[in-house]
């Protein structure tokens, strides 16, 4: 164990931010690295999807395994019976004061305390102190937040927020924090309410560095937001392309990123009176997070109801989204 050494283990939630934050954090790991952080290598590239691998012995993670370029059984035990030697070597030859692992899917994809007690074991030798920062999202925007996502993987399912509830993003914040207080108590957590209004500079990333202590100079190099939801109307066409051709077609990549690129329309927001009845279903567990750790009784600020619609897309609606593609991939076609 490294005396006075701190890891920060940021597990997400999913749709907070993740994305930016990860990016971020390794195009300035030189600079994190002179003022005593490390941005783990050994846990993933960017995204330390390694984490979630190790704890889920790769348990309903196919994607996962595929994205660390895992997807082979051979290699993913070779993978399961290094990692921990590869998280123990890279602390020990580092003099960091503070180690930081960041992946949004040790909230979504670890489902039980035998995955926590993995994460628990693989990073309690190494360093003194760990705090666990989660970022929790209001219910309505994180089921909408999700259905983007899942688009963007391929999904062809219509909006259908009953439905998203069961089988979309996990919303239960609470029972989360319950599952790793198993391991990580109470003094353990950063648990940061994600409202952009409420967040540092309106920035996950400035947010980030403050909650944590880490010094803004450490991250010199801002990128832009990344992973940006779709707005309501090219999610309806990414749906219906996804239904046409498949979630396997070549180029999808670089569709999405063309319709993010579009996207500047109404975004999709629930009607105030299903918002309301998703809000209702959490209250009490959000109350319950909120007076634990944050010594409140609300977990989230009330805001204004969102400007936005459903997921809605006539021809016309679809003429001009083609329209601007096409404008799109002309203005970025190498020149002859």
């Amino acid at each position: 164990m490294h005396p006075g050494r701190l890891v920060i283990l940021h597990i997400g939630g999913e749709k907070t931010g993740s994305t930016t934050l990860q990016a971020t954090f390794a195009a300035n790991r030189a600079a994190l690295e002179a003022h005593g952080v490390l941005y783990s290598r050994a846990a993933g590239t960017q995204n330390h999807v390694n984490l979630a691998l190790h704890a889920t012995q790769g348990q309903g993670t196919q994607d996962l395994r595929a994205m660390a370029g895992l997807a082979d059984d051979a290699a993913f035990a070779g993978f399961l019976a290094d990692f921990p030697r590869q998280i123990e070597a890279e602390a020990k030859a580092s003099d960091a004061r503070v180690i930081f692992y960041s992946n949004e899917h040790l909230a979504s994809r670890i489902r039980d305390a035998e995955g926590v007690r993995r994460v628990w074991d693989l990073l309690g030798p190494i360093a003194e102190e760990i705090r666990v920062l989660f970022y929790v999202r209001p219910q309505p925007e994180l089921l909408v937040a999700g259905w983007s996502t899942m688009l963007k993987s391929g999904s062809a399912e219509p909006f259908d927020p009953d439905r998203l509830q069961e089988a979309g993003t996990p919303l239960d914040h609470a029972a989360i924090q319950y599952r790793w207080g198993q391991c990580f108590g109470d003094d353990y957590w950063i648990i940061r309410p994600y409202q952009l209004h409420g967040l540092v500079e309106r920035d996950i990333v400035a947010d980030v560095l403050a909650s944590c202590g880490i010094p803004a100079e450490a991250v010199p190099r801002r990128l832009p937001p990344m992973n940006r939801s779709l707005d309501a109307a090219t999610a309806e066409f990414l749906r219906l392309f996804n239904a046409a051709n498949g979630p396997e077609t070549p180029g999808r990549g670089q569709l999405i990123q063309a319709l993010e690129a579009v996207s500047d329309g109404p975004p999709i927001c629930l009607p105030p009176e299903e918002a309301a009845l998703v809000a209702d279903r959490f209250a009490e567990c959000n109350a319950w997070l909120a007076q634990r750790l944050l010594g409140r009784d609300t977990l989230f600020e009330e805001t204004p109801p969102s400007a936005g619609s459903l997921p809605a897309l006539d021809t016309a609606g679809a003429v001009r989204i083609a329209t601007r593609l096409w404008r799109l991939a002309q203005e970025t076609a190498p020149k002859a």
